[in-house]
């Protein structure tokens, strides 16, 4: 048995041309620096949560994709679903304490909250429909409501860059915890904008595709990933 699943993960990596594996040893690196250097503020706290849930998300999905601890197709779908909408939450109210931080504009500030409020109760309502109907019928709904978070933090993202111009420089950027990190969320966001947008509609139409985006999708997650790790290690409030 040991053996079988052995193989089953090998081959799925294979297919993926291992970015699997680095994804997952680019997660435990990040949560383990972030560990380290983790002062007791909300941020460095908000962080690291999403960080657990990226990796223990990333944890279940490999598991469900082995056919031996789960057979049905239709249940490793709406599992797979979940992880997304709990990643999803999880991502965007990260960000949303972190520009809280780290923009001055109290009306960005306050605006953030409408489109907060509208993908809580969009993937609250999706995943109640998905567990009572036993269907996956709401797997589109749920990357839409994925694409609108990615627009969301695009934007608060160049408004965050936008203030900095407008500002004096207390400190040089690279030495500048929220400059490190809004510019791996911007390189995330910008890379990974097609695959939310059409990823979907590619794994019908045409897998190299839809494989080549998910790939550049990992690629900018482990970007973002080093940007935090990094912004973790300069020992600095996360919103300097």
């Amino acid at each position: 048995m040991a053996e079988s699943i052995i193989i089953q993960i090998l081959d799925s990596w294979s297919k993926r041309y291992f970015f699997d594996p680095i994804l997952l040893l680019s997660e435990i690196l990040s949560l383990l620096i972030c560990l380290k250097y983790y002062r007791k503020t909300l941020l460095h706290t908000v962080f690291i949560g999403c960080i657990t849930v990226y990796l223990s998300g990333y944890i279940l999905i490999q598991i469900v994709s082995i056919n031996t601890f789960i057979s049905s197709p239709l249940h490793r779908k709406i599992i797979r679903l979940s992880v997304n909408n709990v990643i999803i939450l999880a991502e965007f109210f990260t960000y949303y304490f972190f520009f809280k931080k780290a923009l001055t504009s109290r009306l960005i500030k306050k605006i953030l909250l409408l489109p907060g409020a509208l993908i809580l109760t969009t993937i609250t309502i999706i995943q109640y429909f998905t567990i009572i109907n036993q269907t996956t019928y709401y797997d589109e709904f749920s990357f839409f409501v994925n694409a609108f978070e990615f627009f969301i933090l695009l934007a608060t993202s160049l408004r965050y860059f936008f203030e900095l111009t407008k500002q004096a420089l207390n400190l040089w950027p690279t030495k500048s915890p929220s400059f490190i990190i809004s510019s791996g969320l911007l390189i995330y966001i910008s890379v990974s904008l097609p695959f939310m947008c059409i990823g979907n509609y590619f794994l019908t139409v045409n897998k190299n595709i839809h494989l080549l985006l998910s790939l550049i999708h990992y690629l900018s997650l482990i970007i973002l990933l080093i940007s935090i790790s990094k912004a973790f290690k300069l020992k600095k409030n996360l919103e300097e």
